[in-house]
């Protein structure tokens, strides 16, 4: 299959950043339920968000409390990126690409899944600039709703993490006396 000049770039990309850029996987499980709530809740108010959404919001407000992680190595330093511009994977007709959502610090939820919707759908008609996958500082790759449990996700450099969302699953928890 031959490959377009945009896949060979992305290819060569991601097999270079695994050679020259240290990675270190963490993973754990956390409790999706008050994400649910907070769906359900702004549905009922007539706002479509979904768990990607929210993630990202949650990723922002994260490096706007932690700058030190939104920051890169680089010539004996330690660069910390100003603004908070986080990648989203999206598969697009077969193709993995991460258009870049630009200055998240301090945007409300419903502002953030506005121009993230935008960004994906300008993604899905491959109208995407070379701007728009430029100046990422953090990416987010979810694929949760493919009913992936987990996976690790290649660096974009000269971003220094990427977060992988997996499947939501209810499953007992013990809590005190009681499981739920």
């Amino acid at each position: 299959v031959k490959l377009s000049q945009k896949r060979k770039f992305l290819i060569r990309n991601m097999v270079e950043s695994k050679r020259s850029a240290p990675h270190f996987y963490l993973s754990m499980e956390v409790d999706a339920g008050p994400l649910g709530a907070l769906r359900e809740r702004l549905k009922a108010e007539g706002k479509r968000i979904t768990y990607t959404h929210m993630i990202v919001k949650a990723c922002a407000l994260a490096l706007e409390r932690m700058p030190e992680a939104n920051a890169t190595y680089r010539e004996d330093r330690i660069l910390r990126f100003n603004p908070i511009n986080i990648g989203v994977a999206v598969d697009v007709q077969d193709e993995l690409v991460a258009p870049v959502l630009k200055s998240c610090q301090g945007r409300e939820l419903e502002d953030l899944a506005l121009a993230l919707d935008a960004l994906i759908a300008k993604a899905r008609e491959r109208k995407l600039s070379p701007g728009d996958y430029s100046d990422g500082t953090f990416t987010v790759s979810n694929l949760g709703m493919f009913g992936v449990d987990r996976f690790y996700a290649i660096l974009t450099p000269p971003q220094s993490m990427v977060l992988s969302v997996g499947a939501l699953r209810s499953e007992p928890v013990a809590d005190g006396d009681s499981v739920r």
